[in-house]
């Protein structure tokens, strides 16, 4: 047994140590958040090549070769497929070429298409074995457990989607466009946003409930009321008290408006008839004028 020991050890010092005579190169190989491999230098730290991809995974600067390629996955040459274990990916048109084996999730259906990649966000997500999208899904689902147990509130749960929606719409720009300056430009556009504002957690129940001019409480319905507050664009001005009124009207002629102050969301909801936008008081209902005084008999 010992024998057998001494000459595994024995071969694999071979296998490790370079022949005599023969030079010893060494490469590190340096990848990118995803995993891909960007770059490779020798062992003074000198760049020897580089790699550099579109958002889907198509290399720009050369043509596809065998081995490592988009997000660490193997390349294929001959055909320019990415090999995903489950399924084979096409770079070229963002789309895996078999059906996901998982099935849709129930909670909130965002992987309905049964081809994309990466939930259409290539620039965050990675399908590490061609059934899943890494961070994207499993932690949507993780975030909605974490809010309908109470340890997440609505308003985090709503950056976190906002964040995720804003990488999906510029990898679908690159799909559709392939426009890189295109995508720069949404890119920036969107992250341009600033801080949301909140909604006001004493004034929530105000907001929020079943009476004409208001909304459920939805993550939908304060997404819809946050945007509207964001957005400079839809600022009608401030009333005598100093609360910000902001409305935008909606494709079926309906208008949501928000009352903001110190960058809180006090009220709001939608009024199916728009209202005109009053200086003194925004566009709450003026109060009736007193009636005039009884004449004496």
């Amino acid at each position: 047994m010992l024998k057998r020991i001494m000459r595994s050890a024995a071969l694999l010092l071979a296998l490790a140590w370079p022949a005599a005579g023969l030079a010893e190169t060494v490469e590190y190989i340096h990848t990118d958040a995803l995993g891909s491999p960007v770059a490779i230098t020798d062992a003074a730290g000198n760049v020897i090549e580089r790699t550099v991809y579109e958002a889907y995974g198509g290399m720009v600067n050369k043509a596809a070769v065998d081995g490592p390629g988009f997000t660490g996955h193997v390349a294929d040459s001959a055909t320019g497929l990415s090999y995903m274990q489950q399924r084979y990916y096409d770079p070229s048109i963002g789309r895996l070429l078999s059906v996901d084996p998982v099935g849709v999730s129930p909670i909130n259906g965002l992987n309905f298409n049964r081809y994309w990649y990466a939930s259409n966000n290539p620039y965050k997500n990675k399908d590490p074995d061609g059934r899943c999208d890494g961070p994207a899904t499993c932690a949507i689902d993780r975030d909605i457990a974490e809010m309908n147990s109470g340890d997440m509130s609505r308003g985090e749960f709503m950056d976190r989607s906002a964040a995720r929606a804003v990488g999906a719409v510029a990898g679908l720009a690159v799909v559709a466009t392939r426009n890189p300056a295109g995508v720069l430009k949404l890119l920036s556009s969107a992250f341009r946003r600033d801080a949301s504002h909140t909604i006001q957690k004493d004034r929530a129940p105000h907001i929020f409930r079943d009476k004409e001019g208001h909304m459920k409480d939805t993550p939908q319905n304060r997404e819809t009321l946050q945007r509207v507050a964001d957005d400079p664009k839809t600022t009608l001005g401030n009333d005598r008290f100093g609360n910000t009124w902001s409305s935008q009207t909606q494709n079926n002629g309906s208008q949501v408006w928000t009352q903001t102050r110190n960058g809180e969301i006090v009220n709001g909801g939608v009024n199916q008839t728009p209202r005109t936008y009053n200086p003194q008081t925004g566009l709450s209902r003026p109060e009736p004028p007193p009636p005039p005084p009884k004449k004496p008999d």
